[in-house]
Formats: C-alpha cells, sequence, structure tokens
C-alpha cells in the first residue's frame, strides 16, 4: 500500500487539475511499511493537489487504515462486499468527482468573531450533490459585524463562495 501510494502521487495533475486517485485494495498492508499511521502520513505530506479515494474490498479489510489514508489524502473511502456491484460504486464516485464545486475549502472568521471547537477540523472538498454541515463555537470580541467565510479553490483559480455578516 505505501509503495502504491508513493508511485500514485509522483507524477503531479495537470495543471489547474484537482488530481485524484481512485485505490482499490483489501487495505492490508503487507509488504513494506505497514503502519497505518505512517502510511496516511506520507500520503498527506506527498499528496500535493491529489485527493485519495480508497475502496476496500471484501470481509477483511483494514477499514481503520483506509480511512485515515483518506481522511489525511482530502478523499473518502468506501467499502464493498463480495458479491457488490463494485462497477457501480466505483461509477457513482467517478460521476461525483468529474463535477467539483469547491477545493481548498477553508472557513474564517472577521469583524472581532473568533471560531472553536470547529468540526470537521479540515474542511473537504464539495462535489455537485454535496452538502457539508459544519458545527462549531464562535466568541464575538465587540459589537462590530460578525463575519463567517467559506473560501475555496474552483478550476483551479480562488473564489470567496459564501460569506455571512450578522
Amino acid at each position: 500500500i505505501a509503495g502504491a501510494m508513493t508511485e500514485a502521487l509522483a507524477a503531479p495533475p495537470g495543471e489547474g487539475a484537482l488530481g485524484v486517485v481512485v485505490f482499490l485494495t483489501d487495505g492490508q498492508p503487507t509488504a513494506g511499511d505497514t503502519d497505518p499511521e505512517r502510511i496516511a502520513d506520507a500520503a498527506e505530506r506527498t499528496r500535493g493537489a491529489f485527493r485519495v479515494f480508497a475502496f476496500g474490498v471484501g470481509h477483511d479489510v483494514d477499514t481503520y487504515l483506509l480511512d485515515r489514508l483518506a481522511v489525511r489524502a482530502r478523499g473518502t473511502s468506501e467499502y464493498v462486499q463480495p458479491g457488490s456491484d463494485i462497477e457501480q460504486a466505483v461509477g457513482s464516485l467517478a460521476a461525483k468527482i468529474a463535477a467539483p464545486v469547491l477545493s481548498d475549502v477553508a472557513l474564517a472568521a472577521g469583524g472581532g468573531v473568533e471560531l472553536y471547537d470547529v468540526e470537521p477540523g479540515a474542511m473537504p472538498d464539495l462535489f455537485a450533490g454535496d452538502e457539508q454541515v459544519i458545527l462549531g463555537r464562535f466568541r464575538a470580541r465587540g459589537r462590530d459585524s460578525l463575519t463567517v467565510t467559506v473560501t475555496g479553490r474552483r478550476a483551479g483559480a480562488d473564489v470567496l463562495d459564501f460569506r455571512d455578516g450578522s
């Protein structure tokens, strides 16, 4: 798994493109580095503009490893049982990632607002049909206008996607 991830992430995607690695595996690291945290750390460090979407296939999948790998490499993990239609699962993912709406999503506060206890800690990319719920707390420092801004990238360009000031 570690070697496959190193190879998949070696060459950068095209300019302005969101790189995608679709990783089909039983999730059992059997050669090279087999430590789930080190594999996930390496993928996070070397992923560049790539996102890793892991598909665990079978009954004895190492879900901990694949979940860590996908989260750290800004993708998702999905599991397919033997006898299930893997083509349908991969096709659904392909349709989803063909329409990225916003990548490198970030949440920022202004106007005297301090955000804390925000979940998820790292904002996932948004694709067509996705929705994202963000929970957190804020402290207002003063009586200025409070502003929360969501930013990200679309087609390789920075965008301001949403701003709410109250």
